[in-house]
């Protein structure tokens, strides 16, 4: 029986109609009302209403598409009436909701399912059990359905309903996507765990919590808050991390998602160190959201495939995020309450299901910012984490912390193994950018503004980049980066040239130009905000930061914020204390500086800004004693650079900052005096006036620093610019790890001097050094690796990672058999066709689609594919000699049956199974039986192998 048919007829308009009525935000409750009326209640043209109806019947059917699998299953079982149950969906679907409920509520799966069963009770008595369940679990994943349609949904505009409709009508593989990986999510769960009770809140879970952790900070961008969804996933970018390999080697860089990947039973504990903005916080979210999806979009996220056994995967467990910040006094929620510090959206668990989850070791336990727990808090963090691991010791268990704030091994006792985020590369840097305003394009989009200049910005600020070192340089940071791309986008495309700059200007846009830029009613707000003028509401943010450095405060009760805004307000002609809470309010809400942190506190948008503001006020103050004293705190690491930098204090006060962290130095041990000498370094490098005197002290220090002797080191000294680019010349006596360190500086300066001075490093061929120099230069430009791809061997992770142009591979063309460029970046093949040796060639989990090169390769023998973008084979025709092709099940591929006809010979590799080409054309969807030509009877399950 073809399910189909009834499902359209019967749950298909009720699914199009709800969808339609989020769609055009319908006040008003529709019953049993055709398409054509429900769009009539917001669109004028005929036209516009015939195409609403057209689009929202198509979405409708896309829906269907995941139901489908349900009813099948219940015909071959042949135990249900299924056009019975589907009737009863469709009537519940289409019944008297309350339109208002859904829009306020379409980010809870939970709560509308619920709704839904109030207003049409199912007659259970009338219907089997087999029938119940069907309806059950139909009814859920319909609403699962439902709410990840309507977060792709744009905001409503009448003025722009044609072009909206439009968009809408080329979004069709958009949503195809996003329900195919629920579907598939629904798959996993079903596999998993078929009998568990807590399976429907499990899904549930997972959605929400995609919802809760899929964005990003777009600061000072002017668009709706209407819809997320998918930010992260489209604007998230591989961040490389260091490892150290412990003993006496050195470290080694790999991308993130190769490291997670190593995380097992008996391996399953990491700490991530990260400075601040390096993007420790987007990585723990991104990791919630890949698990919470069990890996569906992770290569559409990061461009890595799952590997072929994922039982023990990272991104397969149930994530608990947990942002330290939120927990008092140190202390971990309770097991009963984890969800809740994870996605607040969900109504709380039924009992005992996080108890469950963490007995069987299926939870991945993210702890966000160590760092940001007071010091003498920490010992708390650190004893409820051993007695979580030492009941829980089969969940994995994921931490972050600034580089400093957590003693080097300090966890070593509870197994953790330790890696540290690097900064981006050119490469990294520049998709960064790319992704950014490829996120910014979608969210104006979604709120019906104009996004075609998106592209150009994108590409003009990379070009600024090469051309400006300085600010190249900051762009290392991934915060920073996010900030240059949000101010190149709202100032014309001019930009500052320092991190003090790049702070105030940002704090300047959330302060006062963003509400006069985007034209928010002053009409709604109040006298005593309205009345401040940008530098009042710069003081009282700094007072908030102020108090928080130094009470070691990463959030802050509303009760003592309202004290210290009291205090300025008191100081300003015309407000008093009484203003305060108003005025609080009205910044959370119009400036997006602070935000509500939870019930009851605040905090800034990032610490840096924190730390920005903060030193602004000890600036003023005159503090250079205290902020010397503090000089070598983990916390005040960004405090004192940022105070050295303001002109706002007293005359020479970074003259005495300086002086002081010399002074101090003087009577130090020789650690702790390198240390204090490296701050002098970074606050000379951003102070804007020194005397002569203590420049010419500071120049006679630098050369006992250089060359730098940690990598932390190497990220300080590199402020300092193309001066001491001379200090960093190879010398092949250097160890492999002071090498290293001398690439990173020369690598984070950035200046066409640099770059210069990095080539000598290029007949270098330790590993250290190779990828580090990889993270600067195109990996194939090194000697050592063109060697390694010419005898075959693999290259390192974080060296494939960084590969993207194939052109220096040209001066191999007579030598080369075999190329590896498996989870590289490289999407033009080219050069590829002067390879006409090539005999071998892996292009798996890369982002190439066309196949057009390859076409010369005559010699070539065996060709992988997957997880690429590939859909035409034809260009493989020509290549006679093709014996092996190794893809993923694609049906319809072009190119299919040319190569069926012209390569009786050639092995198709796909779903784990081999088959010749005689099943590509069809290649067998998953959960059926297929027959090869030798009569060999092959099932593929439901994962997509063979058996």
């Amino acid at each position: 029986m073809d399910v189909t048919v009834p499902l359209i007829k019967l749950v298909g308009t009720p699914l199009a109609a709800f969808l339609l009525k989020r769609f055009l935000e319908d006040p008003v409750e529709r019953m049993g009302v055709e398409l054509v009326d429900i769009a009539a209640s917001r669109l004028t043209s005929h036209a516009e209403r015939s195409q609403a109806r057209r689009v929202f019947e198509g979405i409708g059917e896309q829906t269907l598409q995941q139901l489908a699998p349900l009813f099948e299953d219940a015909v071959r079982r042949g135990d249900v009436n299924v056009e019975a149950v589907a009737r009863e969906l469709g009537e519940t679907l289409a019944g008297p909701l309350d339109p208002g409920f859904f829009l306020e509520r379409d980010l809870d799966s939970a709560r509308l399912a619920r709704a839904f069963r109030e207003a049409h009770p199912f007659p259970r008595d009338q219907f089997s059990a087999a029938e119940v369940s069907l309806y059950e679990r139909s009814l859920d994943m319909s609403v699962r359905c439902l709410v990840e349609v309507a977060h792709q949904l744009p905001r409503f505009s009448q003025r722009l309903a044609a072009e909206q409709l439009k968009r809408l009508s080329r979004m069709q593989d958009d949503f195809e996507r996003v329900l195919d990986g629920l579907g598939r999510l629904e798959q996993v769960l079903t596999a998993s765990a078929p009998g568990n009770q807590y399976a429907r809140f499990e899904a549930n879970y997972r959605q929400a919590v995609s919802h809760a952790v899929d964005y990003l900070e777009l600061f000072g961008v002017d668009v709706e808050t209407h819809s997320k969804r998918y930010q992260l996933s489209v604007a998230y970018i591989s961040l490389t991390l260091q490892v150290d390999k412990g003993g006496q080697e050195t470290s080694t860089l790999v991308p993130a998602e190769f490291l997670l990947e190593q995380l097992s039973p008996r391996r399953g504990r990491l700490l991530i160190r990260g400075e601040a903005g390096s993007g420790k916080s987007t990585l723990f979210r991104w990791m919630a959201l890949m698990a919470a999806s069990s890996g569906t979009l992770l290569s559409r996220s990061s461009g890595a495939a799952p590997p072929g056994d994922v039982r023990d995967a990272w991104y397969t467990r149930i994530p608990l995020l947990i942002c330290l910040r939120d927990c008092k006094n140190g202390r971990l929620p309770p097991v009963s309450a984890l969800t809740q510090y994870t996605s607040r959206l969900l109504e709380s668990p039924p009992t005992g299901w996080a108890q469950s989850v963490l007995e069987e070791g299926r939870a991945l336990v993210l702890l966000d910012g160590v760092d940001e727990v007071p010091l003498h808090d920490r010992d708390a963090v650190y004893a409820d984490l051993e007695n979580l691991i030492r009941m829980y010791a089969g969940c994995y268990y994921v931490l972050s912390t600034r580089p400093a704030a957590v003693q080097k091994d300090r966890l070593k006792p509870l197994d953790f193994h330790e890696a540290s985020l690097n900064p981006l590369s050119a490469l990294d840097r520049d998709q960064l950018i790319e992704r950014w305003h490829e996120a910014v394009a979608k969210e104006l989009e979604r709120a019906g503004k104009p996004s075609s200049e998106m592209s150009a910005l994108a590409e003009g600020l990379k070009a600024q980049m090469r051309h400006n070192p300085p600010i190249a340089r900051l762009a290392t940071n991934p915060l920073l980066a996010a900030v240059i791309c949000a101010l190149h986008q709202k100032r014309q495309q001019s930009l500052p040239r320092s991190q003090s700059e790049l702070c105030e200007a940002l704090c300047h846009m959330l302060l006062e130009r963003r509400e006069k830029e985007s034209h928010l009613d002053e009409a709604t707000s109040s006298r005593p905000y309205r009345s401040l003028t940008y530098s009042q509401r710069k003081q009282l943010v700094s007072g908030l930061a102020h108090h928080m450095v130094l009470n070691e405060r990463s959030t802050l009760e509303e009760e003592a914020a309202l004290e210290q805004f009291a205090k300025v307000l008191e100081t300003i002609p015309g407000h008093s204390r009484d203003d305060a809470p108003t005025v609080l309010k009205e910044l959370i809400e119009r400036s997006g500086l602070l935000r509500e942190a939870g019930p009851g506190k605040i905090d800034f948008i990032h610490n840096t800004l924190k730390e920005y503001l903060a030193a602004y006020l000890f600036a003023r103050n005159g503090d250079d004693g205290l902020l010397a004293k503090n000089a070598t705190e983990p916390s005040w690491q960004n405090v004192l650079p940022f105070a050295a930098a303001d002109t706002s204090g007293p005359d020479g006060f970074a003259e005495k900052l300086i002086t002081q962290v010399l002074t101090a130095a003087d009577s130090q041990v020789l650690e702790k005096k390198r240390q204090l000498h490296v701050m002098a370094i970074r606050l000379q490098a951003t102070a804007q006036f020194l005397s002569k005197t203590l420049q010419a002290r500071l120049e006679s220090l630098r050369s006992t620093l250089f060359p730098p002797k940690t990598m932390d080191e190497a990220r300080a000294l590199a402020s300092l610019g193309a001066a001491v680019v001379p200090l960093l010349e190879y010398h092949r006596d250097d160890d492999e790890h002071q090498a290293a360190a001398n690439v990173r500086t020369l690598r984070l300066i950035d200046s066409p001097e640099a770059l210069s001075r990095l080539r000598g490093y290029l007949e270098d061929s330790r590993p250290a050094v190779i990828e580090e120099l990889a993270q600067a230069i195109n990996p194939l430009e090194i000697s050592a690796v063109k060697r390694l791809l010419l005898q075959g061997e693999s290259l390192a992770e974080g060296i494939r990672s960084q590969i993207s142009d194939l052109m220096p591979l040209l001066s191999l063309t007579e030598e080369l058999r075999s190329l590896g460029l498996s989870h590289t970046r490289v999407s033009d093949l080219t050069p590829l066709a002067f390879f006409t040796e090539l005999q071998s060639l892996d292009l798996s989990r890369t982002r190439v689609s066309d196949l057009t090169p390859l076409a010369s390769l005559t010699e070539l023998v065996a060709l992988d594919l997957t997880s690429t973008g590939v859909s035409d084979l034809t260009p493989l025709v020509s290549l006679t000699k093709l014996r092996r092709l190794i893809l993923e099940s694609k049906t319809g591929m072009v190119g299919a049956e040319q190569l069926e006809l012209t390569h009786p010979s050639l092995r198709i590799s796909a779903y784990g199974g081999r088959y010749d080409c005689l099943g590509l054309r069809h290649l067998p969807p998953r959960g059926r039986y297929y027959r090869t030509n030798e009569g060999e009877r092959v099932f593929i399950d439901e994962s997509g192998l063979a058996r």
